[in-house]
């Protein structure tokens, strides 16, 4: 339930905050975008989760999250990624750094994953952080449900958010 909540607050507050449709940003298994997506899309998924404590009364833990942001560049001629990547507001860097002002430490968001564990249980005392980003990588058309064939090529990078941390009572067990 804990992870479910954070992934499904923090693509609402992604679409909110960036103003993305509906096929532009979703949870995923995994960083890469719906077969139908256009030229941008931003994927949230699933990270870590970490016990901080053996406190038998309470599980303590610590819930991680990967946004992953995909940019279709078309036919790969050997120039001009790193132009796209910095260029302009379509570029992969300003993307992400929309992504990263969006969620780093956003109290509305992880009281929006609250609101979606309900009231019967304790919800999250800390909200998410931005950890980090890996490096652009390429990838060919196959990356978004093309075939082997397929001309396009994407530009991506995966953004990592943690620090959620979750408290909550437990039965002693005796």
């Amino acid at each position: 339930m804990s992870v479910a909540a954070l992934l499904l607050a923090t693509r609402q507050t992604l679409r909110q905050a960036l103003a993305l449709e509906d096929t532009q940003c979703n949870v995923q298994p995994n960083g890469q975008p719906d077969n139908v997506a256009g030229d941008l899309y931003i994927s949230i998924h699933e990270g870590d989760t970490s016990v901080l404590t053996d406190d038998s009364y309470h599980l303590t833990e610590n819930i991680s999250l990967r946004v992953t942001v995909t940019l279709r560049t078309g036919e790969y001629t050997g120039e001009g990624f790193g132009d796209l990547m910095i260029a302009n507001e379509r570029g992969l860097d300003a993307w992400c750094r929309q992504v990263v002002a969006a969620l780093h430490l956003n109290w509305p968001n992880i009281n929006a994953a609250n609101d979606e564990i309900g009231e019967d249980a304790n919800g999250f005392a800390l909200p998410l952080a931005y950890e980090g980003a890996g490096s652009m990588q390429t990838q060919s058309g196959e990356w978004a449900g093309g075939t082997p064939d397929d001309s396009d090529y994407f530009m991506t990078r995966e953004l990592r958010f943690g620090g959620a941390r979750r408290v909550q009572n437990v039965a002693h067990q005796t």
